[in-house]
């Protein structure tokens, strides 16, 4: 996300990427604390895509978001 404010990039793809990332990121502390490994696998996988998002908007122009 600082990468993407920096060069001005706020596209689809990074704003669904930031929401993704910290919503599942939310969703995993009571997951951890409840001890649910398998759930928390999938919500961690949710976490790492949302990354890729990010990253992949990036370099793109994707959405009506585009400056």
């Amino acid at each position: 996300m600082l990468a993407a404010a920096a060069i001005g990039r706020h596209n689809t793809a990074v704003t669904t990427g930031a929401h993704l990332y910290v919503w599942a990121r939310l969703a995993d502390l009571p997951l951890y604390g409840f001890g649910v490994p398998w759930l928390r696998t999938l919500v961690w996988g949710v976490a790492m895509v949302s990354i890729g998002f990010v990253f992949v908007g990036l370099f793109t122009r994707i959405g009506p978001f585009v400056r």
